[in-house]
């Protein structure tokens, strides 16, 4: 073999191989992009959930799907971690949204936090509000005292909540509530507090028949400002759209926006 078809054989050599590694580089590329789209596509579903709320015939130890449905607002938060969002469809009425917590023996309020972002879908539906009247802070750990049950959201600092699509009801859970004291604090009073995050309820009907409630309330203990909007919203009863207080806050700490929003003469439109 002469020396120039030695020089051919080792350049083609040398070619093949270049080729396979091109080859081998290509695939690799292609895998890698592969793995990059099911880790976009695995981070995009855990941050992004819809979950389906039965609160009559769903079970939290459920997957949360259509057809099998979690029944507490609780549940559904823990299904998404910081700075997700979760979309809650509901497919029935409501008259325990937060859940029941087994250990502490009593309903937690549910407190959305670390930036998260939650629709709520009433689907039509009713989320029945039962009166958080008490007789003294020292109250709060008695939950005989007292109903918390449906009371109280609260929106911590950089999350959202969003409420549509059906009716709000607020009402005195039996006739020995009526005669309790109702503590003038905006913790207890707000049913949708905020601490410098954002409420938006949409194309919500709120009825209310405990006067000392409000729709939306700030504490100056936990936060220093909030801000608000009721959209397309129809205000009956008795009641007032917005408190604050504690640490120096004030009413133009929290801030409300309406927009073709309706409401009877006896509730406070503040």
């Amino acid at each position: 073999m002469s020396l120039t078809q030695e020089i051919t054989k080792v350049v083609q050599a040398a070619n093949n191989l270049t080729q396979a590694v091109m080859n081998k580089i290509g695939q690799i590329d292609r895998r890698v992009v592969q793995i990059e789209n099911t880790a976009k596509d695995a981070v995009f579903s855990e941050m992004n959930k819809t979950v389906y709320l039965d609160n009559v015939n769903g079970k939290d130890s459920n997957p949360g799907t259509e057809n099998s449905p979690i029944r507490s607002f609780s549940c559904a938060l823990k299904m998404i971690p910081a700075g997700g969002k979760v979309n809650i469809i509901c497919q029935s009425d409501m008259t325990n949204l937060y859940g029941y917590d087994a250990n502490l023996k009593s309903y937690q309020m549910a407190i959305i936090s670390d930036g998260k972002s939650v629709s709520i879908d009433l689907g039509q539906h009713t989320w029945y509000v039962k009166t958080c009247q008490k007789l003294l802070w020292s109250d709060y750990p008695n939950a005989d005292d007292y109903i918390q049950i449906n009371q109280h959201i609260h929106t911590d600092a950089n999350s959202k909540l969003y409420i549509s699509n059906g009716d709000i009801r607020v009402d005195y859970a039996s006739e020995t509530h009526k005669k309790l004291k109702f503590l003038d604090h905006p913790t207890c009073r707000g049913l949708q507090r905020i601490s410098n995050g954002f409420i938006h309820n949409y194309e919500t009907n709120f009825y209310c028949t405990v006067p000392d409630v409000s729709i939306f309330s700030l504490d100056g203990w936990t936060g220093t400002q909030g801000d608000a909007l009721l959209n397309k919203c129809n205000i009956y009863g008795v009641g007032c759209v917005r408190v604050a207080g504690n640490s120096d806050v004030t009413l133009d700490d929290l801030n409300l926006c309406k927009r073709t929003v309706t409401f009877d003469e006896t509730f406070t439109n503040n």
